[in-house]
């Protein structure tokens, strides 16, 4: 997945999960932090900075307890695909 940055750059987080006909996606806050991100939570605002330590995203917590962001991302493409049934193609 590339996140594009509101200044044109751009991140890249690997192995991502993709599921057709979800009406949102997630972060895994773990996963990030296992590739070189870190993460503060504190006075309600979660920030995620990259290994350089600079700012990716902002993002409240909402009223249920989560923190929404909207992502701009750059044009879709499908990088790998993982195939579980072998024979899935016929």
């Amino acid at each position: 997945m590339v996140i594009r940055r509101s200044n044109g750059s751009s991140i890249i987080n690997k192995d991502v999960l993709y599921v057709p006909g979800m009406k949102c996606n997630l972060l895994s806050v773990g996963q990030l932090i296992e590739t070189g991100f870190s993460v503060t939570m504190k006075n309600e605002v979660l920030e995620l900075f990259d290994a350089s330590n600079k700012l990716v995203l902002r993002s409240p917590l909402s009223k249920n307890r989560t923190f929404k962001t909207l992502i701009s991302s750059t044009e879709v493409q499908c990088l790998q695909i993982m195939v579980e049934n072998k024979h899935s193609w016929l």
